[in-house]
């Protein structure tokens, strides 16, 4: 049977998609793996601590490949830790809109919102967070917790906040592994106490952070103002002395030393 002419054309056509495909998605890898190897050098920067590296790193990956979710990600973090909220708050939000899953990314948004005081939006990201239906295998479910209760405790409502810090309590005596959150978490126990007036409850939640750090100034500075709302003076110039052993010459120091003078005899 002859191919008409026609027929050739758009046999000709059809070849010329193919190509032109080929061709496209060809340039999409390529270029997903150029980003994917400035991703990864950002990674190296930002473990270093380095982010101003890191950034370089990481807009050069976007301005190759877009539509990349961990580097959107990784920018989250890397202006979260430069204090740019704004743009922070926009990295984590292009992550999420490319993987909706991506319970890190939540987490990271939230935290932003609250460190721009922005905390009925950290409640909203929070709690869809730990409604998520993959939540439960979310690999450190008590960050998400632990931030709600501080976006709580910031709002002043800390029977709410105290909600939240007593179930990433449990998630530590079911077994997880310690790390920093629960040495915060233990703080942020005691301040609810503190901060409505009860400062011998607060003081049982501060004595545990100290036994486990107990070269960090700041808990000794909390510990001292509850014994002094509490009474206890001579535990009070104790504890504002140790602000003052551990760090000497800092801003924290002058407080405790400030506030110290204001005990009276």
């Amino acid at each position: 049977m002859k191919t008409t002419s026609k027929g050739k054309i758009l046999i000709a056509v059809a070849g010329l998609l193919i190509f032109s495909g080929c061709a496209t998605k060809y340039k999409t890898e390529r270029a997903r793996k150029n980003a994917e190897a400035h991703r990864r050098l950002g990674d190296a920067y930002l473990a270093q601590g380095n982010f101003t590296r890191a950034l370089q790193s990481y807009t050069r990956a976007i301005e190759i490949y877009e539509p990349d979710p961990d580097t959107h990600y990784s920018l989250g973090i890397v202006y979260k830790e430069k204090a740019n909220y704004e743009k922070a708050i926009y990295h984590y939000k292009r992550a999420i809109e490319l993987k909706p899953d991506m319970g890190p990314a939540k987490n990271g948004l939230g935290v932003v919102y609250n460190k721009s005081q922005q905390y009925d939006k950290a409640i909203e990201v929070f709690e869809q967070l730990i409604e998520d239906q993959g939540f439960d295998l979310y690999m450190t479910p008590h960050y998400p917790k632990f931030n709600l209760g501080l976006a709580y405790y910031h709002k002043g409502q800390y029977e709410k906040a105290r909600q939240y810090f007593r179930e990433v309590s449990d998630y530590f005596a079911a077994g997880i592994p310690k790390d920093r959150i629960y040495v915060l978490n233990l703080r942020a126990l005691g301040m609810t106490y503190y901060d409505t007036g009860d400062p011998v409850e607060a003081l049982k939640y501060f004595d545990k952070v100290q036994t486990v750090a107990p070269k960090w100034p700041e808990i000794y500075l909390d510990i001292a103002r509850a014994h002094h709302k509490a009474g206890f003076k001579d535990m009070a110039r104790i504890n504002y002395r140790k602000v003052m052993e551990l760090a000497p010459d800092s801003t924290i120091a002058e407080t405790a030393s400030r506030e110290m003078a204001l005990l009276s005899p």
